[in-house]
């Protein structure tokens, strides 16, 4: 879903917008939407500009029921860890959703970018390789899971719904060049990215560009669980039909104005997928429901917007798509998205289509949206709730000698390498951290783990944290090592700052 936070819709603040210097807007429209040889989609953002760039490969996906859904998050897991695995000077992330799947290298370009670009994609290849895991790789990403999940009922369903066939059958299924999206953007030239990218896949099976399947539509059960002092909101729909997508980011938008007038605070968001459509409200700290929602909805439905209003919320939407979350990933994970939901030529062509948009135009749609959906009222409840005392911390840090500002930097990046590697990596925890504080010259780790694990896995974790920092000056002794890191370091501060 497209995040839009709605409390910036007060009439004071849809005049201004905050501009990035972080990638330059224009980019959009003029994006490259192509096809390769072997039927891949391969859509290309050039910014001569950039510092650093990003290759993502997306998988549109369908589930047949709730075990593929496990089979998908098991093989993102297995996955991500081999993109990791090759000492190379990226930053490799990976994400599953109702209707897609991604793999993400990004690489600094400010030196030999057409060699960072062609090993990214090279890197990439792993994904779509023909399938064979181990049972040490699945023991290993059922672990990761097991502390992501937090939750026994679901890590039971997932080791019933998980088998080297039912991986084996998913990847053959999805993870093939006719079901795959290539998303880049970098400095490079149009013409050299698309030539790297039909080289770096150029061994692939070329296999037809088709629909994957019937995506599961909504039961009509509620789709949004709220959580402790939230109450939430949902309108479920069909699917949207071509040229809506302004209609449905004025939506939550326009209806969030109505319901801030009203004095409230309320976040709004939306999703579109092959077989529904729909929006999110979420009040914050609200545990009751004061019955504000309704009146909102019915005015948006019988009443036309004040010109005046709706050329504000416009343009503060124009704006807003263009600087979408600050990042410069952002626009990645919004064409990603647009792409496996089946609506990214409206993407494409959302600033024509939002201009075209009239009070009138949008007063229909909105009637008509109302007339084929379902409006459901989510209760407050504790979400994942685990038995007893949640967690405890384990902390460890040493002293950085002396050296330049990026000294502790690049210590960092290796330090959380080798804890991704011997914490993460053997299964003892899931939420990790590290943290360089400049002023005090230190780097500290900490890892937590679930209490109720605490005395199998406390000692071993303590033992691992206190050899990591005692073997690092040594490790990154290798000039060859260091100069690595000290890259993937610039990388990980150009994401960070966005420059």
């Amino acid at each position: 879903m497209l995040r839009l936070t709605i409390l910036c819709l007060c009439l004071m603040s849809l005049s201004a917008c905050h501009h990035s210097k972080i990638w330059q807007p224009t980019v959009l429209p003029h994006a490259t939407y192509q096809e390769l040889p072997n039927n891949m989609a391969w859509l290309y953002l050039q910014n001569p500009q950039a510092g650093w760039g990003a290759a993502t490969l997306w998988l549109r996906l369908a589930f047949a029921d709730d075990s593929e859904r496990h089979v998908a998050h098991m093989l993102e897991h297995i996955l991500l860890r081999r993109l990791r695995a090759n000492d190379s000077p990226f930053v490799s992330h990976a994400a599953t959703g109702d209707d897609w799947t991604f793999f993400r290298v990004a690489f600094l370009a400010e030196t030999l970018p057409k060699d960072r670009y062609r090993e990214a994609l090279a890197l990439l290849n792993i994904v779509l390789a023909p399938w064979q895991a181990s049972d040490n790789e699945i023991e290993l990403a059922l672990c990761e899971i097991y502390h992501e999940l937090r939750a026994p009922t679901s890590f039971h369903a997932l080791t019933v719904a998980v088998r080297q066939t039912s991986l084996a059958n998913f990847h053959r299924r999805f993870f093939t060049s006719g079901n795959a999206l290539l998303s880049v953007m970098s400095p490079a030239t149009e013409g050299m990215a698309r030539h790297e990218a039909e080289t770096a896949f150029a061994s692939l099976t070329p296999v037809r560009r088709q629909t994957t399947g019937e995506f599961a539509e909504h039961s009509g059960q509620v789709m949004h669980h709220a959580a402790w002092e939230t109450f939430d909101i949902v309108l479920a729909g069909p699917p949207l039909a071509a040229g809506e997508l302004a209609y449905a980011r004025l939506f939550p938008a326009y209806l969030g104005y109505l319901m801030a007038m009203q004095g409230e605070q309320w976040e709004g968001a939306w999703w579109h997928s092959v077989g529904s459509s729909g929006f999110g409200f979420t009040r914050l700290k609200a545990p009751t429901y004061t019955g504000s929602f309704e009146p909102a909805w019915e005015k948006a439905t019988t009443e036309l917007a004040a010109d005046a209003l709706f050329d504000r919320l416009r343009e503060h939407l124009r704006q807003a798509f263009y600087q979408p979350s600050g990042s410069v990933l952002a626009h990645s994970e919004t064409l990603g998205k647009a792409w496996a939901g089946g609506y990214l030529a409206d993407l494409l062509h959302y600033p024509e289509l939002l201009a075209a948009t009239t009070p009138q135009d949008f007063h229909a749609w909105c009637r008509a949206y109302r007339a084929h959906s379902h409006l459901y009222i989510c209760t407050p409840r504790v979400a994942h709730k685990r038995p007893g005392p949640d967690t405890m911390r384990l902390t460890d840090s040493v002293a950085v000698p002396k050296g330049g500002e990026m000294t502790g930097e690049t210590m960092s990046v290796w330090l959380a390498e080798q804890v991704y590697q011997e914490i993460i990596g053997r299964g003892l925890a899931y939420h990790t951290g590290v943290s360089y504080h400049r002023e005090q010259k230190r780097l500290e780790v900490w890892v937590e783990i679930s209490f109720w694990e605490k005395e199998e896995v406390e000692d071993k974790v303590s033992l691992a944290m206190e050899k990591l920092l005692k073997s690092m000056p040594d490790a990154i002794a290798n000039e060859e090592i260091w100069h690595r890191l000290e890259e993937k370091a610039r990388l990980w501060r150009r994401m960070e700052t966005g420059q």
